[in-house]
């Protein structure tokens, strides 16, 4: 499905209903919060690898390819898909996200994304049909609790004790909000392949 806003920008929805689900506030039968709750910012990065995520999954049809990104100290190759970063930009321009800027206490600046009234005002043409896959991603097929992911490294892992890192830098885990030590899967947004797994074929016409 695609949800036009304007006449001369489309954008694929299932990202902003993405956005909505890890920022502030959006009616369903799952994940509720209180009015009053603070306003929730999902960074760039994770929403990076939930647009991948939801590219194997077969929930978007983008493509995606290794780009060097910065992630704590770490220059490493991730698995990004930039039609998925040309959609956050038009759906911020259209005004239906807003953009936050954070420092980290490694001095770099990252950004945040929230969802507007504006975009939960679009999403209500969004389908049932069209929300599953994307539901399918971010709850727990058991308790039906949010998904939250979580960059475990060498440096944090302490904290995620949970967790075997093993020999492994970094690793994105996703991870059940309510049972965290039964109920995970990781992410191979970092495993960089010859070729990106959804890349499309393209042929030129008359070529000799």
């Amino acid at each position: 499905m695609d949800l036009e806003i304007a006449a001369d920008q489309e954008f694929e929805p299932k990202i902003l209903y993405l956005i909505s689900k890890y920022s502030n506030v959006i009616e369903n039968s799952y994940h509720e919060m209180e009015l009053d709750t603070a306003e929730l910012f999902i960074k760039e990065l994770p929403l990076m690898c939930l647009i991948y995520e939801a590219i194997v999954r077969k929930a978007i049809d983008y493509d995606y390819a290794p780009q060097s990104i910065l992630i704590t100290n770490f220059r490493m190759n991730a698995n990004i898909s930039q039609e998925g970063v040309d959609d956050v930009n038009d759906m911020r321009e259209l005004g239906l996200i807003e953009k936050l800027q954070l420092t980290t206490k490694h001095h770099t600046i990252i950004n945040g994304y929230k969802i507007t009234d504006k975009g939960l005002e679009a999403l209500k043409k969004l389908t049932d049909e069209d929300r599953a896959p994307v539901d399918q991603i971010v709850y727990c097929n058991e308790c039906r609790g949010l998904m939250e992911l979580k960059i475990i490294s060498q440096e944090n892992k302490k904290k995620e004790d949970w967790y075997d890192l093993g020999d492994e830098e970094i690793k994105f885990v996703f991870a059940c909000k309510e049972n965290k030590t039964h109920k995970f899967f990781e992410s191979s947004f970092l495993d960089i392949e010859d070729v990106s797994y959804c890349s499309k074929e393209f042929y030129l016409d008359n070529f000799y």
